[in-house]
């Protein structure tokens, strides 16, 4: 009788140490968990207040210039410009208190009305019209510092590359010669019967900067990129593109 007693306590004893035991397994693994937990919401705290997000929106200038080589000695140079706006989302990173990395994504249209006619001698023969649509997708990163006024102030300056994509470019030409007018639609990045497109959809930018931010809530800026790329792929033909812009943002 005492013996099974004993093995009674002895098999009790063992359970209990093996529910303790498993009670300070499962403890250590959710202190473990919390951990983790405490450490990535640390680091995103940490992240979240280096790191703003911005809107814009503003004007943009697009200034071409062309150069045609007719000959050795014969170039051939206009220049004209499409006007429009951008809409703008960025988001910032500050390595410290004055220099920050900046990347965005930014949505452009622009336009411009051409118009020109038609002279036969001294008579007037007819009229044309070119309205040109184009929309751009680019994105931008640059390299900012920044100088603090005061507490509500700051004035900075940013310079960097931008990749612009063409999403689309049409121009409308309406013609009326002798009282009769038609309209043709024109895909600018449409090929030829050979497979060939002369205006390239892709263009490089390098550009620079300034701007102020007030109260760490309003952004004013400015800036201009210098086009790298020959947006023309027709041969003898260079066609450059630069840009400017101004415009306001929000912070976040």
């Amino acid at each position: 009788m005492l013996s099974v007693t004993f093995w009674k306590v002895y098999a009790s004893y063992w359970y209990i140490v093996r529910i303790f035991a498993s009670a300070q397994i499962t403890f250590r693994k959710q202190f473990e968990m919390k951990k983790v937990i405490l450490a990535a919401a640390a680091l995103a705290v940490s992240i979240s207040s280096f790191a703003q997000i911005s809107v814009s929106a503003g004007y943009v200038n697009d200034a071409y210039r062309q150069t045609i080589n007719i000959s050795d000695n014969t170039t051939n140079n206009s220049k004209y410009a499409n006007n429009g706006f951008y809409l703008e989302g960025a988001y910032s990173y500050a390595l410290n208190n004055d220099f920050s990395l900046s990347a965005g994504l930014r949505f452009s249209w622009l336009g411009r009305t051409d118009n020109g006619n038609y002279d036969l001698g001294s008579i007037h023969v007819g009229d044309a019209t070119a309205k040109t649509k184009e929309m751009y997708l680019s994105i931008p990163v640059t390299a900012n510092y920044a100088y603090a006024v005061n507490k509500d102030v700051r004035v900075f300056a940013f310079a960097g590359p931008s990749l612009a994509i063409g999403l689309s470019s049409k121009t409308d030409v309406t013609a009326a010669v002798l009282g009769q007018s038609s309209t043709t639609n024109v895909d600018n990045y449409g090929k030829d019967d050979e497979g060939n497109c002369s205006y390239n959809r892709t263009n490089l930018y390098l550009g620079a900067g300034l701007g102020v931010d007030l109260m760490n809530m309003v952004r004013v800026s400015l800036g201009y990129d210098f086009g790298l790329l020959n947006r023309s792929a027709v041969d003898k033909t260079t066609l450059k593109q630069n840009q400017f812009r101004i415009g306001v943002a929000y912070l976040f």
